[in-house]
C-alpha cells in the first residue's frame, strides 16, 4: 500500500519528497526487504536528495539528517531479510558523509546477528565503540550472535568488560555454555547475577535445571522450582519439562506425578511430553490400570490416535480397524493397543472389520537402525497371548485377525473363564 501511495502522488501531479520516500521505505522493512532496496533507483532516477546512492549530493544544509533516517530504514529492511551485507555495505557508505548514531548501529548488528555473522556483530559493536558507549540493546544483540555460534569464551569476555549487564545478558550468555557443553559456568553466572541482585529469569532456571539434569541432580532440578515460586515466577513448559526428564531419569516417578498434578491444579496446558510421562510414570511403577486411565483423560497426539479420542482404531469411518502409531513412543504405543483391545470388547456384536485390526507401526524410517514400535507391539500381544502377523504387502503393519480378536473379546466377556487367554481380562483389570 506504500509504495502504491508514493508512486500514485505522481498520477496526482505531486513530488514525493524525501519524507515521503523514507516512510515507504519503513514501510517495506516488515519482510519486504526486496521492495525497500528497489526504491534506490527509483529516488535516483527522479534526482530525490539526500539517497543513500549519492551521499555526496546529500550532505548539504540539514539534509544529513534525512539521509540517516533513510539508511535507517534500509538497514532494518536488511536485517529483517537477512541480507546483512547490505546492511554493513549501508554503513559502511553512510560513516563517509555523515556520522553514525546508535540507531543505525543496532540496525546493522541486529542485520548480521540475524544473519548468523558474529564476527561482523562483533567488529560492529567493536567499531561503534569509537562514536559512543554501546547501550545494552547492542551487548544482548551481540551476545546473542556469539550464543548462536557457541562462542561461549567470547561471552564470558564480554560480560566481564560489560559495567552493567543485565539478566538477558547473563541468560544468553548461559545459554551460549549450554550450547558448547560448558555446564560449570553456568552456575558461576547465576552466583554473579545474585550478587548483582539482578532478577532470575525464566531461562535462568532453564540453564539451571539443564545443568543438573546432566548431573541426574534431581533434587537440584526441584529446588529450582522451589526458589521460582519463591520468587514469584511461573515457569515455563520447557523448562519445566526438563525438570520432568530429570525425574524421569532417576527414576522418581512419584516426583514425576507430583509435577504434573501440580502443572495441572495451576490452570498449565500439558503437551504430549507431560503426558507421555505421566503414562510412562504409571507402567514403570507397575499401575497398569493408573496408566490406562491416563491415557484415557489425557490422550496423546490427537490427529494419530482419532481426534483425541479413547478407543483409536475403532472410530467410524475409513479408518476404522486402523490404528496409526506414527510418532509415538514404545510405551506410548503399549498403552494405545492396549486401549484399542479393551475398546473392541465394547463393539456392537457384527460391527468387527473382517480383517481385524491393523496396527500402523511403520517401518522405522525416522529411527535410528530398526523399527522400535514394531518390536514393543508384538512383544505385547505375545504376552497377552495373542497371535499376530505382519502384513506381507508392508512391513509397517501388525495384523490382529478378526479370529484372534473375537477369541479375545469372548474371553474379556466370559467371567471365570479358565483358558489360558483370560489372564488379559485380570491383567488389563476388565
Amino acid at each position: 500500500v506504500a509504495l502504491c501511495v508514493v508512486f500514485g502522488m505522481e498520477l496526482q501531479l505531486l513530488l514525493p519528497d524525501v519524507i515521503a520516500w523514507n516512510a515507504a521505505i519503513t514501510a517495506c522493512k516488515r519482510g519486504c526487504w526486496e521492495g525497500a532496496l528497489a526504491l534506490l533507483p527509483a529516488m535516483s532516477k527522479r534526482q530525490i536528495q539526500p539517497t543513500v546512492v549519492t551521499f555526496a549530493a546529500a550532505v548539504e544544509a540539514g539534509e544529513g539528517f534525512f539521509l540517516m533516517q533513510t539508511t535507517r530504514g534500509l538497514l532494518k529492511a536488511c536485517g529483517q531479510g537477512l541480507r546483512w551485507s547490505q546492511a554493513l555495505a549501508l554503513l559502511e557508505e553512510s560513516q563517509r558523509h555523515v556520522r553514525p548514531d546508535l540507531v543505525l548501529f543496532n540496525a546493522t548488528v541486529a542485520a548480521a546477528a540475524r544473519g548468523g555473522r558474529w564476527h561482523a556483530a562483533l567488529a560492529i559493536y567493536t567499531e561503534s565503540q569509537r562514536f559512543f558507549e554501546p547501550d545494552i540493546i547492542m551487548v544482548n544483540t551481540v551476545l546473542a550472535a556469539l550464543a548462536q555460534s557457541s562462542r561461549w569464551e567470547e561471552c564470558l569476555d564480554m560480560l566481564s568488560t560489560r559495567p552493567k549487564p543485565d539478566s538477558i545478558s547473563y541468560n544468553t550468555a548461559m545459554s551460549a555454555c549450554l550450547r558448547a557443553n560448558r555446564w560449570e559456568f553456568v552456575s558461576e553466572l547465576c552466583a554473579q547475577m545474585q550478587r548483582r541482585k539482578l532478577r532470575l529469569l525464566d531461562g535462568t532456571f532453564n540453564a539451571l535445571s539443564r545443568v543438573f539434569e546432566q548431573s541426574s541432580s534431581w533434587e537440584s532440578c526441584l529446588q529450582c522450582l522451589a526458589d521460582a515460586s519463591n520468587a514469584g515466577l511461573q515457569l515455563s513448559q520447557l523448562t519445566l519439562s526438563v525438570v520432568v526428564s530429570a525425574c524421569q531419569k532417576s527414576e522418581k516417578w512419584h516426583q514425576v506425578l507430583q509435577l504434573l498434578r501440580s502443572m495441572e491444579a495451576a490452570g498449565m496446558d500439558s503437551d504430549d511430553v507431560f503426558r507421555a510421562a505421566g503414562m510412562t510414570s504409571h507402567v514403570d511403577m507397575g499401575d497398569l490400570t493408573q496408566a490406562l486411565a491416563w491415557y484415557r483423560e489425557r490422550p496423546l497426539r490427537g490427529s494419530r490416535l482419532g481426534a483425541c479420542r479413547a478407543g483409536a482404531g475403532w472410530l467410524p469411518g475409513r479408518r476404522f480397524g486402523y490404528l496409526d502409531l506414527h510418532g509415538l513412543q514404545p510405551e506410548e504405543a503399549r498403552l494405545a493397543v492396549s486401549c484399542a483391545l479393551l475398546d473392541a470388547v465394547m463393539l456392537k456384536p457384527g460391527t468387527l472389520p473382517s480383517w481385524g485390526l491393523i496396527i500402523v507401526t511403520g517401518r522405522g524410517a525416522h529411527s535410528e537402525g530398526e523399527s522400535v514400535l514394531r518390536p514393543a507391539v508384538l512383544h505385547l500381544l505375545k504376552e497377552l497371548g495373542m497371535t499376530a502377523a505382519l502384513d506381507p504387502c508392508n512391513q509397517g503393519r501388525v495384523i490382529i485377525p478378526a479370529c484372534e480378536l473375537l477369541t479375545f473379546i469372548s474371553c474379556a466377556q466370559l467371567s471365570g473363564c479358565s483358558s489360558q487367554k483370560c489372564h488379559v481380562g485380570d491383567c488389563w483389570s476388565l
